[in-house]
């Protein structure tokens, strides 16, 4: 629900709106009467696109407040004062990816659970300027949540392996690999049975080295695995992080379950692997920048390139 055009005229400013330019203030105000008569579980705001964070966190209710940001630095501070934070990946999403994005690493995180309505509050980052308000439904949003037994991860997979993989995908579905556009897998978890249902198509380029050393959760690893990015076949890694293989070949056997139309033998391979073993893959689509999850065979989270 787009809110933009029914905000009417401004009110005077108080002491904790200063900073806000009138619009904002005026849908800040909206969206604190909002909360207040909503029967919402949390409230997700994009600081991002306001001028002033600290008028958003005095003007609401700091127990179900959610606080989104793509500056790191900012997340720091801000939960080292105890809030609530979602660091969004610092790529361009349309505002329904934002909101996906951020309610899954929110799940990850326990911040929000599977059922209850959630309120996403954005806006533009240029211009500092709010004008989306949103009611989501994590189990409609995220389509694995939906089944009583399963959670939003399986097999031990620890959450910010997942939210780093996410991350690094958005940014190579964005940005590609010396201006080309790239297309490959990420598998994560249960990786003696992924190793199992796959070979090698090239040399191993993380073969021999030590655990320590290719950790996705090691920021210095980033090059690497946008240089080998460009080979086919697709990463491996363990639920704590560690890759152990690049140009992995999934086999799709044994798997006849439909997808959507448009979808390539790399999202089908996403899906096998998922439906066989314990793992979670994330997809880019080296034709439309599309970035996917899949668990259980099923897509569960779709982030699309936002139009020029």
């Amino acid at each position: 629900m787009n809110m933009v055009g029914v905000l009417g005229s401004p009110t005077p400013a108080r002491a904790t709106d200063v900073g806000l330019s009138d619009h904002n203030r005026l849908f800040l105000k909206l969206v604190a009467d909002f909360v207040i008569s909503s029967e919402s579980q949390a409230l997700f705001f994009n600081l991002d696109a306001v001028e002033s964070w600290q008028s958003v966190v005095t003007s609401l209710n700091r127990k179900t407040l959610v606080l989104l940001t793509r500056s790191q630095l900012l997340a720091k501070e801000l939960i080292l004062a105890g809030y609530k934070v979602v660091n969004l990946p610092a790529v361009a999403l349309t505002r329904r990816g934002e909101a996906r994005a951020a309610l899954t690493i929110a799940v990850l995180k326990d911040y929000a659970q599977r059922k209850g309505q959630i309120i996403f509050v954005s806006g533009s980052d240029s211009t500092k300027t709010l004008d989306t308000l949103m009611i989501l439904e994590p189990q409609q949003e995220l389509k694995v949540l939906q089944a009583k037994s399963l959670k939003l991860l399986g097999g031990g997979i620890q959450p910010e392996v997942f939210e780093t993989v996410l991350t690094l995908a958005l940014e190579l579905a964005h940005e590609g690999r010396e201006g080309k556009p790239v297309g490959t897998m990420f598998v994560i978890g249960d990786t003696q049975n992924v190793l199992r249902l796959s070979h090698q198509m090239v040399l191993n380029p993380f073969k021999g080295y030590p655990d320590e050393a290719k950790n996705i959760l090691d920021p210095s690893l980033k090059e690497s695995i946008r240089e080998f990015a460009t080979l086919d076949g697709a990463f491996v890694i363990r639920r704590n992080g560690v890759v152990l293989a690049a140009g992995r070949h999934i086999a799709t056997m044994n798997f006849h379950h439909a997808l959507q139309p448009g979808l390539g033998t790399r999202h089908m391979a996403a899906a096998a692997i998922t439906h066989h073993t314990k793992a979670v893959a994330i997809t880019i689509s080296e034709s439309t920048g599309t970035v996917r999850a899949f668990r259980h065979g099923e897509i569960f989270l779709e982030l699309e390139k936002p139009s020029a």
